[in-house]
């Protein structure tokens, strides 16, 4: 056989070599190796690129000639993509970066294989979800199967309604990182209508009767619904709607777990009522919206959410159980998040609505007990409540003492007053807890404690409201003891690091204090202070705060401003 045979049938003997078409399509445009690391690859994280995933994942690029790499901007690529060089860069405390870089990381880890199928709007607005908006609700260094990126994404993703909600989240978070620079008000279009068809797709739900199906899907919903505010608020009415809803919502959970556990078969109530006509009606109150004359189509559907599910609620409660239900993880987070958003939101309500919201003296008797029994066995026991932390149940005072303030041109009677004067003086004498026997390095002791520092500046707010109340028409904000509180709250805000997450805890605290300020040099620290935690959490929320607090001092109003519907119009929390 001579040379040229050999080299023939050699070549006829070498494999045949296939392109491998694996990795992103943006590292595939750039003609470089991706690592397929997923929802987004080192190569396009350090490069600054948007991470695009085709839906087959050996689909060839040669399939898709319009596709072009799509550029991070700088807004993205500071508050989304941080990475330890840029954190450091922009001088944020190391371990703040750390326990950011933790909760994006521990998140991640969760990712569900179905994001594969998502398109490039899809996966850009989910990155923002993921990297920036569940960044910005998880605020305490809780145990990390309690944190709402490890609760959420791996069963809400699973479901096309909520996955919707989710990418909705994002493009919010986006819009709240725009802000100041360019407003892009097609997202809030956006964000608009995929509102509207979430919201009928929840009542479709409903009317199926699958509260089996959907019960859990129905707490993720009303708890990234309530947080969604914090970036894209949709006003004062539909807020308050939608924490009434949310209220019933868990009601109607609760119930249902007393009565079915954790069956899966699904549960069929009959539904008789009647939602015939333009008349929408919250049976637990005079509340009546006809037509859309008066009221939005969002503020229509979401009235006619809550009567369904009030009504779903009501017939469940018909079905008696004596059985006694244990939250797990999964809900006790859920629970505790929403319990948190509504004892801030209540400042801000809208009093119209005030006779549909539950006291918080429902609202803590239905969901404290869940909250009660320690889920993992935490070295520090605040561990366990991965939202509140060491503040959970000073914060069941600052509902209170919000509720309470409600009755105030009432007059009041001797129960209210004792109520009062009650909260009053736990607050006055509140203890930061101590952390005892904790084998656990330096920094870390630090973050916890940081959980403490916090849960005493809301004790301060709450003292200070008390004394409002208590004092209406004396302009309190010159009392010594005053004074003394409002001291005492700095030097406890210079143990919490200036980037913390900890910070968005205390929103409501700091509207308090900051009302009762009256010396320039504390309003500019507080202020200054404000503006770190906004360039970290990047929440609309803790925006209006400065701007409520700014048109507070300009006007030297002091904490009537928490009583004028003018200024609490301009507030979000």
């Amino acid at each position: 056989m001579n040379d040229k045979q050999v080299n023939s049938v050699s070549a006829q003997k070498q494999p045949k070599l296939v392109r491998n078409r694996g990795g992103c399509l943006s590292c595939r445009k750039r003609k470089v190796k991706c690592d397929e690391m997923k929802p987004e690859c080192k190569r396009c994280s350090k490069s600054n690129y948007v991470c695009f995933w085709p839906k087959d994942g050996n689909e060839s690029l040669s399939h898709r000639s319009n596709f072009k790499l799509v550029k991070k901007s700088n807004s993205e690529i500071k508050f989304i993509s941080m990475n330890k060089n840029t954190i450091k860069k922009a001088g944020v405390i190391d371990e703040d970066a750390l326990i950011r870089r933790y909760i994006r990381e521990n998140t991640l880890s969760v990712v569900p294989t179905i994001l594969n199928g998502m398109n490039h709007r899809e996966m850009f607005y989910y990155d923002a979800f993921i990297n920036g908006f569940i960044v910005s609700i998880s605020n305490q260094l809780a145990h990390e199967k309690l944190l709402p990126g490890t609760i959420i994404v791996p069963r809400g993703l699973q479901d096309p309604m909520i996955k919707k909600l989710c990418i909705s989240c994002g493009e919010s978070f986006i819009f709240r990182c725009q802000e100041g620079n360019i407003r892009n008000d097609e997202i809030v279009v956006k964000v608009r209508n995929e509102s509207l068809n979430i919201l009928d797709e929840l009542i479709r739900r409903i009317d199926n009767n699958s509260i089996m199906q959907c019960r859990e899907w129905m707490l993720i919903y009303f708890i990234l619904w309530n947080a969604r505010q914090k970036f894209l608020y949709e006003g004062r009415h539909a807020q308050t709607i939608n924490l009434i809803s949310g209220i019933e919502a868990i009601k109607l959970w609760v119930e249902t777990q007393k009565v079915y556990g954790n069956e899966n078969e699904n549960v069929n109530v009959n539904d008789d009522h009647d939602d015939s006509g333009d008349l929408v009606k919250f049976e637990n109150a005079d509340i009546y919206i006809l037509g859309e004359e008066k009221a939005s189509i969002e503020e229509v559907k979401s009235f006619m959410l809550l009567d369904k599910v009030v009504n779903k609620r009501q017939m469940i409660e018909n079905m008696k159980s004596d059985k006694i239900y244990k939250a797990s993880a999964f809900e006790r987070t859920l629970l505790e998040t929403f319990v948190f958003n509504y004892s801030c939101t209540l400042l801000t309500i809208d009093k119209s609505l005030i006779k549909c919201v539950p006291s918080p003296y429902e609202v803590f008797k239905l969901i404290t007990p869940l909250l009660e029994t320690p889920i993992f066995n935490c070295p520090v026991p605040w561990m366990n409540n991965p939202t509140m932390g060491a503040a959970l149940p000073i914060i069941e005072y600052q509902a209170k003492i919000i509720w309470l303030s409600f009755q105030y041109n009432d007059g009041y009677d001797d129960d209210v007053l004792n109520e009062i004067q009650h909260i009053y003086t736990q607050c006055e004498n509140y203890e930061i807890p101590t952390i005892i026997n904790v084998d656990y390095p330096d920094k870390i002791i630090h973050k916890l404690l940081e959980s403490c520092y916090i849960s005493k500046i809301i004790s301060i707010g709450v003292y200070i409201f008390a004394t409002k109340i208590l004092q209406r028409n004396k302009r309190v904000e010159y009392d010594e003891k005053i004074r003394v509180s409002i001291e005492k709250m700095f030097e406890i805000l210079n143990n919490i690091s200036q980037y913390s997450q900890t910070g968005v805890i205390a929103k409501w605290a700091f509207v308090v204090t900051g009302c009762a300020i009256i010396d320039n040099e504390q309003r500019r620290k507080l202020r200054e202070r404000l503006l770190k935690f906004i360039d970290v959490l990047k929440t609309g929320s803790l925006r209006t705060t400065v701007q409520f607090l700014d048109k507070v001092w300009d006007d030297e109003i002091g904490l009537d401003a928490l009583f004028i519907e003018d200024y609490l119009n301009l507030l979000v929390i």
